[in-house]
């Protein structure tokens, strides 16, 4: 309870003789650790901070930052806690989620369509997605974490409906004896506006989540910002990428076929105008 206590602690030696602490040590006032902390069987000193408005990654990067040149006593070394590595396993987990959810997109498309060069068309909508998504994270000032990763995986299943909805159109009109130029400008036309109708339900629903400002908000805040940011986009340049590309890829197609020497032009599809 008090120091004087503390000198008389007794400890009893080998050869039975007995002796208190203050016959062995000075005991000094001075100031130390309120708790010692032990990890791995080493000595060690826990530092945290309150990250304010900065995300996670990015609060983890500026103090890396701030203290990878500075210099420690000998035997003395730095690391990040446990939540920083599962942050890192999290975001590569997240990362082959993304990776896998585009090549399933891509295997239901080929079914659906029963081609393969269709839904490589339909699926050059994910880039102009993903480049709205970074857009919208760089104008918010926010950093690419979670969050923003699960709304990546969100936007890769939403984005690709507006093209979807155009090519079917496309196809359609082709087999109703169109020629694909009158058939890619009479679908990009029919199809505006329940493009922009799809578009707008889900960029109005989601952003409540983008402007919200609780405590929560650090998680679902960057996956609506990202969807918001990349279907919106992906709307505006789908009407007129998507029709192009088909174009020139008909173009492309009809060129290759036509070095082929032994295919009948008889055997090409009747058009209409």
């Amino acid at each position: 309870a008090t120091l004087e206590k503390l000198r008389r602690i007794t400890f009893t030696l080998p050869n039975r003789n007995v002796v208190s602490l203050e016959q062995v040590a000075r005991l000094e006032p001075a100031i130390g650790p309120s708790k010692i902390w032990r990890k791995n069987k080493q000595r060690m000193i826990q530092v945290s901070a309150n990250r304010g408005r900065y995300a996670f990654g990015e609060a983890a990067q500026r103090v890396y930052d701030a203290i990878r040149e500075l210099p420690f006593p000998e035997d003395y070394y730095w690391r990040f806690g446990e939540n920083y590595w599962k942050l890192l396993q999290n975001q590569r987990e997240l990362r082959f989620a993304l990776a896998l959810s585009l090549v399933l997109i891509f295997l239901v498309l080929a079914s659906l369509f029963e081609s393969v060069l269709q839904p490589f068309l339909i699926m050059v909508t994910t880039p102009l997605g993903a480049f709205g998504a970074f857009l919208a994270l760089r104008l918010a000032g926010q950093a690419l974490n979670v969050g923003a990763l699960m709304g990546l995986i969100l936007l890769g299943g939403i984005v690709v409906n507006n093209a979807i909805i155009l090519v079917d159109e496309i196809n359609r009109f082709r087999t109703f004896g169109f020629r694909v130029k009158r058939a890619v400008m009479q679908a990009a036309v029919s199809r505006l506006r329940p493009i922009l109708m799809t578009s707008l339900t889900t960029i109005l629903g989601l952003l409540p989540l983008a402007l919200s400002r609780t405590e929560e908000s650090s998680l679902w805040a960057p996956m609506a910002l990202v969807a918001i940011g990349g279907l919106s986009l992906a709307t505006l340049m789908t009407p007129i990428v998507v029709p192009a590309l088909y174009l020139i890829l008909h173009d492309m197609i009809r060129s290759i076929l036509s070095l082929i020497p032994f295919r009948k032009q008889q055997n090409l599809p009747r058009t209409v105008s």
